[in-house]
């Protein structure tokens, strides 16, 4: 999440957006249908903790990693800004790219803190550790590590 400034003339929010819809449970067995893709960066109940930064400066951040089903990632956002001691948390979907991109895009707010708008993020997982960039006004990187 960002801060936007009280002058947000330069900064648009959006409404909550509607998550993309994943698609229909194929009919499989129910164990198959739970079982972990090894090869997938994330697996459902991840917790990944880490730092991102936007126009409020350094924020923590955890994402918790919910259902995956084929491509779609389902995960929350929820992050803390110390020295405002500002606190939130949004829903938030997801896909893996062929190249092993991992693209979230923003849903609804779960909890929302004055004055912030809900981001993007985009990244690699490799090993244990997820990188990348926020997208966001004023945002730059995130660095999150497997808990």
């Amino acid at each position: 999440a960002a801060w936007a400034p009280a002058d947000a003339s330069a900064v648009v929010e959006l409404p909550p957006q509607q998550l993309p819809a994943p698609p229909p449970p194929e009919a499989e067995p129910a164990a198959l249908a739970a079982a972990p893709d090894p090869a997938h960066p994330l697996r459902p109940g991840d917790e990944w903790v880490g730092a991102y930064t936007c126009a409020q400066g350094d924020s923590d951040l955890a994402l918790h990693v919910g259902e995956i089903r084929d491509e779609w990632i389902d995960a929350v956002f929820e992050f803390s800004h110390a020295p405002s001691g500002a606190a939130g948390a949004f829903r938030m979907r997801g896909s893996v790219g062929p190249d092993g991109e991992i693209v979230f895009v923003p849903g609804p707010w779960l909890r929302r803190p004055p004055g912030y708008v809900t981001v993007g993020m985009r990244g690699h997982v490799r090993g244990a550790t997820f990188t990348g960039r926020i997208d966001g006004p004023g945002c730059t990187g995130f660095a999150l590590q497997r808990r």
